[in-house]
């Protein structure tokens, strides 16, 4: 990594928390901490469902598992297509539910005891979940710039950032940062086109 890349990186955590904390400005009650006031637009629930459902390491792994086991493997991201429709299904019934979150929806339909095992094992899950990604996004940083940052390092500053502007700003900021970094995973992705076909140009010359 050089100069540029140490800039870049430091400023996007600058600024998508500085982003974060600008939406929250928004927040006046707790309705709008929690739920948004039930006043999203369509394309910030489109961008946040599909920043919520994919991630940095995704194009990268995606990369890497194609350039050993084969292009069939596209099918690793590509499934992921035939779950968008129930994005769009579901997010008016949230929007309509009047609940805040998806437990209490499951406590109004099977009971409080099925809403509280449920809400148990979605913390657990997204605690976990969330953990996995951040060591894993930590490590790539740490790799990349040469181990200079420690991976701790990366997972502690990226805690840290989306925990002051979510803190603030609830589900808006959330929502908003998340609709800012769907945009990044296609740049990203698109990135790595030409660094696909550079280097499978270099494997057929050598096989050749």
């Amino acid at each position: 990594m050089s100069t540029i890349d140490y800039v870049v990186l430091a400023g996007f955590f600058i600024a998508i928390t500085v982003f974060g904390l600008w939406i929250s400005r928004k927040i006046k009650s707790s309705d709008g901490y929690f739920r948004g006031e039930r006043k999203f637009r369509w394309w910030i629930m489109m961008g946040q469902a599909f920043g919520t459902g994919t991630h940095a390491e995704m194009p990268v792994a995606q990369a890497g598992v194609t350039f050993h086991l084969g292009f069939a493997t596209i099918w690793y991201q590509w499934k992921n297509m035939l779950i968008i429709p129930f994005y769009w299904l579901l997010a008016p019934f949230y929007r309509r539910s009047e609940r805040t979150t998806v437990g209490e929806i499951i406590e109004d339909r099977y009971g409080s005891s099925l809403g509280v095992a449920y809400s148990i094992f979605a913390i657990a899950f997204f605690v976990f979940n969330m953990g996995a990604m951040l060591q894993g996004a930590g490590k790539v940083i740490s790799v990349a710039s040469g181990n200079m940052i420690s991976s701790n390092g990366v997972v502690i500053a990226m805690t840290i950032a989306f925990m002051v502007y979510s803190f603030f700003g609830g589900l808006i900021a959330s929502a908003h940062t998340d609709f800012v970094q769907s945009f990044l995973i296609i740049l990203l992705s698109m990135l790595l086109i030409p660094c696909g076909r550079e280097r499978t140009g270099m494997e057929l010359l050598l096989q050749s």
